[in-house]
């Protein structure tokens, strides 16, 4: 039989032992993890970085949308849509900015604050 569990703690594992005697119990690794190395901290990472810097200098400049084609443009990193897509979403992850569509907003545009208007 196989189950799937997944729980950050591991307080539940004597009661799933008892409820089903034989139960495989293996570690989740996520699919960030499994990646090679070489990929994770390859033009992904590098991608994400740039993307990062580059929100953060459009945002001191009360810039407060900005599309993804408008983006790659800025940049001119020359990477592919799927890594740029991956790199955003990583590069979104933490900071002040959202999707909307194909367009970045930043959290202030969409909840208010001084130049929000």
């Amino acid at each position: 039989m196989v189950f799937a569990y997944v729980h950050r703690g591991p307080g539940h594992l004597p009661f799933l032992r008892q409820l089903m005697p034989g139960m495989v119990e293996r570690v989740w690794v996520s699919p960030e993890d499994a990646l090679p190395k070489r990929v994770r901290d390859g033009l992904t990472a590098k991608t994400t970085a740039a993307i990062r810097g580059e929100l953060k200098r459009l945002a001191g400049e009360g810039v407060l949308h900005i599309s993804t084609r408008a983006l790659r443009r800025r940049l001119d990193l020359g990477v592919s849509g799927r890594v740029l897509s991956d790199a955003t979403t990583k590069a979104l992850e933490g900071e002040p900015w959202m999707r909307d569509g194909r367009t970045l907003v930043h959290v202030e545009a969409v909840f208010g604050g001084e130049e929000a208007a």
